[in-house]
Parts: C-alpha cells; structure tokens; sequence
C-alpha cells in the first residue's frame, strides 16, 4: 500500500493495474513504455509490470507527444500504454528490464537499462546500509519516472513499511506550500525532492523540515547553508543512471561530501587522498566510469571534485569548478555561481564566472583576487538576473560554456579581469 497525496492506494488496486494488462498476454518478453497523468494508476501499473517480469519505460507524463514517439522508438518499446489505452509498437521483444534515459547534461541522452534483479540488489543495499530512515515516513515529491523517486523514494519505502507500517507518500501535486501541508500532516516525514525544490522549501516553511534527502547535482553553497539551517535531518545521494545510488551522506555537514559507498558496490579511486581520481564502480561482473572525480578522506567518505570534463587545465594546472564556487559563495552578494573554461590563446583555457546576486562584477572580481590562487582567477566574469539551471538544479557547464563563446553573455555590466 502507498499514498498519493492523501489518498490511500490499496493493493487491490495493483491487482486491478495488472488485470488491465491482461489483453497482452505474456508480459516477460515485451518493453512497456508508460506515460500516465493518473499518478496512482501509474504506480500501480509499474508495481504490477514489474511483479509480471516486464520491461518498463517510465515517461513523464508532460512529455510532449513528439518528444515521446522519439523516446519510444529509440528504447526499442513493444507496447505503449497511457491514460487513455494500450498502443503495439514494433519493439524487439525484451523483458525484465527498469529503462530509463540519460538527462543529457553531459551530452546526448541515451538508453540505460538495468534489471529488476539489479534493482533488487540496490534496494536490498540501500535499507540494509541506511538504517535512519526506518523510523521515517518517506515523501517522494520527486518524479517518480526517474529512478531517484522511483527506486529510493517509492519501492524502498514500500520495502521498509513491510516493517515499519509507514506508507510511503507519492506527491503529484508540487505547489510547496501544498508539500509543507503535507509534512506538517506527516509523521516524522522523509522528503525525497530536487535540490530546487528543497532550497525554496528551506525559504518558505515557517518551521524546520524533519528530513531530506537531496540528490541529482551538488548544492551550490548558498542553497546548501539555507536548506542545512532548516532541516533536522538533511541526508544526500549519489549515483548515476546505469547502477542507481552509489554512496550516501547520513549527515551533510559539506556539499561536497557524498558520503559512503553501498555494500553491494565495489568503489575504486585513485591511491593518495589528495589527487583525485574518476569514480570507478563495479556491481557483479559490471564496471561502470562515472566520468566524475573526486578524493576519499581517511575515514572512506568520498568527496566529489568535479565532472572529468568540466576541469579546467590553466597552464598545467587542474582547476576545479566547485572549489571556485565554493570560495564564491562567501563574496558578499553573489546568491548562485556557476564556473566553467574559455579559451585563452595564452593559457589555453581560464575560468570563467557567470553569477547572480546584488553584487557588481568588479567586486566579485576583487574577492576572488584576495581569495583564490592564480590560476583560479576568472578571466572573465558575467552578471545575469538568473543561472540557466535545469528545474532540478542541475546545470550544465558545457551549455553555458559554448553560450558565452557565442556571446550570449555579452552585455554592458560584463566585466573581464587581466
């Protein structure tokens, strides 16, 4: 049983779900791409597939329709089912399979596919090694389309109240002032929601969150200082798409620090504790390269560095992103900042700053002089009302790279230093 919003989802109506999927028979060979508005049908639907051996594509439901036969194509998808029926799609036949596309920050989106026995094995890892939340109510406000509110949220929540009798709770209405109504109602809730989200929930509640789990990008400082200061419990997650959640943090003391590998997962980094080293993970007899960098401290934690090819070499130097935006986040006025390379015919490439807040280029530029060393210095620095980030906080350095190459970012209030 699970909630949506404040209605209470039975498992009869799972049974009803999988006897809706009747008509097709044999559900063990096929790939199901799924977009439903109806959130507890959706849910119901994706327990049930999964209990039958399907494959399943979630898809968020405001997906354009276009944007949709495109991704079923691409996942190869036998069936397509929505509100309003079932579609035969001419897929490859294959089964037993959660799939799920790539968000495409780092470039093109592609094909994850994982098993539901890997799945298994991460939502087996994920209660045994993470014990706080048992006493927890977890609230997903998070889509449960993507693997984050799917598998951590939703289907270890409904794996942990086997025990505890705590029903996990499936938000589809995302107003915040509707979410905090809901965790006041909640007893000791768990929040599973985007970076974004948390940060204007941190602004808004009159009073501090229970728990949250944040997930998807690291917080920029200034949110992470807000959401930390109103939240009791504040937990993050690391992962990526083709092995689910990687490490978690039981207690966020630094944005950075993405806390310990799960049991299940073999994590190696390079041998000193001061070079990072890309994020190597093997589960079973799969060996996935994250792309990301990151130090392990003495006690294990791993602490994330940067996307690989979001360091910027300055003259020899490996320069990285989050450092600068760290220091950043104590100037005076600057509320988010973003850092990423440009091309210099000297150095090869600088950093550059785009940011937003109260503060003018100039003083920006004169703390991140007495702060930073030389080689982190921006060459050139930009004010912009907002950061382009994704509606999950995530933004990508790339895009706004090749943006302020094309001279998106020109305007009078730019600065550039010497």
């Amino acid at each position: 049983m699970f909630y949506v919003n404040n209605k209470l989802i039975l498992n009869n109506n799972i049974a009803e779900a999988a006897a809706r999927l009747k008509p097709l028979g044999g559900l063990a060979d096929l790939r199901v791409g799924l977009r439903m508005r109806d959130l507890a049908g959706y849910v119901a639907t994706v327990l049930a597939l999964r209990e039958r051996g399907a494959g399943v594509f979630p898809i968020h439901p405001d997906m354009p329709d276009s944007r949709t036969k495109d991704m079923l194509a691409r996942a190869a998808c036998d069936i397509f089912l929505d509100d309003h029926g079932i579609t035969r799609l001419p897929g490859i036949g294959r089964g037993g399979e959660l799939v799920q596309m790539s968000s495409g920050t780092t470039g093109t989106p592609k094909v994850i596919t994982r098993s539901w026995a890997e799945v298994a094995t991460e939502i087996d890892a994920y209660v045994s090694d993470f014990a706080e939340p048992d006493a927890m109510t977890p609230v997903i406000a998070a889509p449960t389309t993507h693997s984050y509110g799917l598998i951590p949220g939703l289907m270890v929540g409904l794996r942990r109240a086997r025990t505890s009798g705590r029903m996990p709770v499936v938000l589809d209405n995302t107003n915040p002032r509707f979410i905090l109504k809901i965790l006041r109602e909640t007893d000791r809730p768990l929040l599973y929601a985007s970076p974004a989200l948390l940060h204007l929930l941190a602004q808004l509640t009159p009073e501090p969150i229970h728990a949250a789990m944040t997930s998807g990008t690291i917080l920029p400082e200034a949110w992470f200082r807000t959401i930390r200061s109103r939240t009791r419990h504040l937990f993050q997650q690391y992962g990526c798409s083709e092995l689910g959640c990687i490490s978690i943090n039981r207690d966020l003391q630094s944005p950075t620090d993405i806390g310990h590998p799960l049991s299940h997962l073999a994590v190696r980094l390079g041998a000193t504790v001061d070079m990072p080293s890309e994020i190597i993970v093997t589960s079973g007899g799969r060996t996935v390269h994250t792309g990301d960098l990151a130090r392990r401290d003495r006690s294990g934690r791993i602490l994330f560095v940067s996307r690989s090819d979001d360091m910027i070499n300055v003259a020899g130097f490996n320069t990285y992103p989050i450092e600068i935006e760290t220091v950043l986040g104590d100037c005076s006025g600057v509320d988010d900042a973003v850092v990423f390379a440009i091309a210099d015919s000297f150095a090869g490439t600088r950093v550059g700053v785009l940011f937003a807040g109260r503060a003018q280029p100039d003083e920006v530029l004169d703390f991140a002089l007495k702060n930073l060393a030389p080689f982190q210095r921006p060459a050139a620095i930009r004010k912009v009302e907002a950061l382009p980030r994704e509606a999950n906080g995530k933004i990508s350095r790339r895009r706004v790279r090749e943006d302020f190459a094309a001279g998106l970012y020109d305007a009078p209030q730019a600065m550039v230093s010497s």
